[in-house]
């Protein structure tokens, strides 16, 4: 998915407008059209801000990461949601997510798999948050 077409895909899934979109990056309605004909590709000097405006990632946005990865609320809460799934990080929900991770890990190809447990670890060993 081109990024205009995952730009279109968040619009819909979170219910907001291409003029919601270009008011909050200060440009007229009419430069999304340019954008979805392939005729500009101007949103590259967009793309932070179009990636807060959805709050998703930029690598998500991308096409470099498949997880709309973001944090619902930068007020501190610890709600993380990847798509359309919200995790709310309390103790009920962390053996499910184990399970869930345990899981996922388990159906992918071995390379794969490796190459998972390697950024876990990786994760795990730059990560202080808890």
């Amino acid at each position: 998915m081109d990024i205009i077409n995952r730009i279109s895909a968040l619009l819909e899934e979170q219910n907001k407008s291409q003029k919601d979109l270009t008011d909050y990056l200060g440009v007229e309605k009419s430069v999304f059209s340019t954008w979805k004909k392939n005729k500009s590709k101007s949103y590259m000097k967009y793309i932070n801000q179009i990636a807060e405006f959805f709050n998703v990632s930029v690598d998500y946005l991308l096409g470099r990461n498949e997880m709309q990865i973001y944090s619902n609320d930068f007020s501190g809460s610890s709600n993380v949601s990847f798509g359309e799934n919200t995790i709310i990080n309390n103790p009920a929900q962390k053996e499910e997510m184990s399970d869930e991770l345990v899981d996922l890990v388990k159906s992918l190809p071995l390379v794969k798999r490796a190459k998972a447990i390697i950024y876990l670890n990786n994760l795990k060993n730059s990560d202080n948050d808890e």
